[in-house]
């Protein structure tokens, strides 16, 4: 949503710093395809002027509405306990 904001608020440079934090977060937590296609979003967003910026948007904010842990599971792993002997 913040990324929207940005886009419809004209702030470009804020849209496109939204985006690569999402690519790289995106990666590091098995995101893959929230990564890529914010990917493919920020150099859309690089190329100005950016005439349809809202509805690129759409197919991103599908996939995060749809948003799934990853197959691993690590989303979902108990933190390790530690007991002092």
């Amino acid at each position: 949503q913040a990324i929207r904001v940005a886009v419809e608020s004209g702030e470009l440079g804020r849209a496109r710093d939204l985006l690569h934090q999402l690519v790289g977060t995106g990666g590091i937590h098995g995101f893959m395809p929230i990564s890529q296609e914010a990917a493919r979003l920020l150099q859309i967003f690089k190329n100005v002027p950016v005439t349809n910026g809202r509805a690129e948007l759409r197919t991103l904010e599908d996939m995060v509405a749809n948003l799934q842990p990853p197959a691993s599971g690590n989303l979902d792993a108990a933190p390790s306990q530690h007991q002092d002997s």
